[in-house]
């Protein structure tokens, strides 16, 4: 039986390198390498005999970044120490994403006598962050859109996220909320904390969604009704992990109900429009749940139009512009009849798409102005083949609007909803 002392004798300090999970390599001063563990292998396809004293930059550096890695490597050799994301070229040609942290290893009289390189790859990492910043921001256009402000709570940190129209609705200014609970209930009507409280602690017991209308008091001083939606968010396990949501005004709201005791004629507009505002703020819940189960643009197109059918329509296209903006967008469609979907996508692969036409979805994608025909008369449907003379004819519908997905200042594509003859007539409410 060996001592612990005998054991770290007998450890293999290669043997260390090969568990790390990172591609390790280890060069002179001047690049040529001299060590190349099993991940950089694995890593950048290449064997450590087939690499071994020839220069750093003449396996791995694409030809188009070989100035810039070979200062970088100078600036290392001199004593300087870099990390950040790098492109590499490996043994098959593919150029990847990675990673690095490199280092210096100087000697007992300053001079650098080795650098070390510790690298992964972070392509799809970097992609799928991407495509959370492009989700975000179209997500984002249409809680404007709505007037939604949204949060986020960690139970873990206790910290609570507001973006800036969640911010306004409580009267601050942007950056105005400190994330703590204590500023949180301190803005709420002291006749309505315990409530709320209450409604939210049960939701997280027992791992539902909730709703709550409840008053605010401004900075000012001022009262304001606000309407809340959040839900929690579990872990791998299903443990609570915090709770998300989204707060829209509805001070108009609570007035007119409460003037709906003395008017009773007003009593019927409020509750409908309070019935309208729910289902709005409800409809926008399903949908933000559609948007964070998505893992791809296309998956979010596809969840979006078949939450919006039919609560919104008979029919629901969304279009997404691609990077080049004068191209066809990226198309999705539903209908409460599926098996007209896939005649739709052919009668729209026909339809050329001009991105100055004066109306239809490129009108609305190039102005962000909304196009509205509460009923598809002989005008609207005549002249150049469009959008809505398609839906008209092919498809029955009568009523049908257009309306840009937009957040600060950049419009991303467009919704369109779509009424067929025997169901319901959109309002320009």
């Amino acid at each position: 039986m060996t001592s612990s002392g005998d054991d770290a004798a007998l450890l293999d300090q290669r043997a260390v390198l090969d568990t790390l999970g990172r591609a390790v390599v280890v060069t002179s001063p001047d690049g040529v390498i001299l060590l190349w563990n099993r991940g950089a292998e694995a890593l950048y396809g290449w064997t450590e005999h087939e690499v071994l004293d020839r220069s750093i930059l003449d396996v791995l550096a694409p030809p188009a970044d070989l100035a810039t890695n070979r200062r970088d490597f100078e600036s290392v050799a001199s004593g300087m120490s870099m990390a950040g994301d790098r492109l590499v070229q490996r043994r098959d040609g593919a150029t990847i994403r990675v990673r690095t942290r490199t280092s210096p290893i100087v000697g007992p009289d300053g001079r650098t006598i080795a650098i070390v390189g510790l690298s992964e790859d972070v392509g799809e990492l970097r992609v799928a962050e991407q495509q959370g910043r492009d989700l975000f921001e179209q997500y984002g256009s249409a809680l404007a859109a709505g007037g939604l402000g949204t949060w986020r709570w960690d139970m873990a940190t206790g910290h609570t996220s507001w973006d800036d129209r969640l911010e306004s609705l409580f009267g601050l200014p942007n950056g105005g909320f400190d994330g703590s609970f204590d500023m949180y209930v301190s803005l709420l009507h002291p006749d309505d904390r315990e409530r709320v409280l209450a409604i939210v602690a049960d939701a997280v017991e027992t791992k539902t969604r909730y709703r709550v209308d409840h008053r605010v008091i401004w900075p000012d001083g001022s009262v304001h009704w606000i309407t809340g939606v959040g839900g929690v968010t579990l872990d791998d396990n299903g443990a609570v992990t915090g709770t998300v949501g989204c707060t829209m005004d509805v001070t108009d709201r609570i007035e007119k109900e409460l003037i709906r005791e003395r008017l009773a004629e007003a009593t019927l507009r409020a509750s409908d429009i309070e019935q309208l505002q729910r289902e709005r703020l409800e409809f926008l819940a399903i949908i933000n749940e559609a948007v964070n189960a998505s893992s791809t643009i296309r998956e979010m197109m596809e969840n979006v139009t078949r939450q919006a059918v039919p609560r919104l329509g008979d029919w629901c296209a969304i279009h997404v512009v691609t990077t080049d903006e004068r191209s066809s967008p990226e198309v999705e469609f539903a209908h409460v009849d599926p098996t007209l979907e896939a005649r739709a996508r052919r009668l729209f692969d026909q339809l050329p798409y001009d991105p100055d036409r004066h109306d239809g979805v490129p009108a609305v994608i190039r102005t962000g102005v909304a196009e509205y025909h509460p009923d598809l008369s002989d005008e609207a449907i005549s002249g150049p083949a469009t959008e809505a003379r398609v839906l008209a004819s092919h498809f029955d519908l009568h009523s049908v609007i257009t309306v840009a997905i937009k957040r600060s200042g950049r419009i991303f594509g467009a919704l369109q909803f779509s009424a067929a003859a025997s169901s319901r007539r959109f309002t320009a409410e």
